[in-house]
């Protein structure tokens, strides 16, 4: 398990920020930086300070989808998992089309997303502040 990396947690779920903070932080040991709108979840990630983030669709301003737009359209390479209390088939189809690492329902289970983590961490290593895949 790879730790201590910075993950952006960009969701205005209050409830589900306050536990995957936790979770990432105290119990995964990464640095954990929150947001609440999608604008700066895009500014925060293009900037290449983050190896990792969690994003939520239900964003402030600028909607999770257009993030993921955004972030894919750039030059930066950046392991993308979406959070959503939508489950339906049409919207998870639409969020894995997009290119994302992986797609989890809310309420998040702390196991799951420390798996998935983990595993898209292994896969994304950062050198010179481009993502490859290994």
């Amino acid at each position: 398990m790879e730790r201590g990396k910075r993950i952006l947690v960009a969701t205005s779920d209050k409830d589900e920020e306050c536990r995957i903070c936790r979770f990432l932080s105290e119990d995964e040991g990464h640095k954990v930086k929150v947001v609440e709108s999608g604008q700066e979840a895009v500014q925060d990630i293009l900037g290449g300070e983050i190896d990792l983030a969690v994003i939520d669709l239900e964003l402030n301003k600028v909607t999770g989808l257009e993030v993921i737009e955004k972030v894919k359209k750039s030059k930066v390479e950046v392991p993308l998992i979406v959070i959503s209390g939508d489950s339906s088939v049409q919207t998870g189809s639409r969020v894995v089309e997009k290119g994302v690492f992986y797609y989890l329902y809310k309420p998040v289970e702390m196991e799951m997303l420390g798996e998935v983590v983990n595993a898209a961490l292994k896969r994304f290593s950062k050198t010179n502040n481009i993502y490859k895949e290994k």
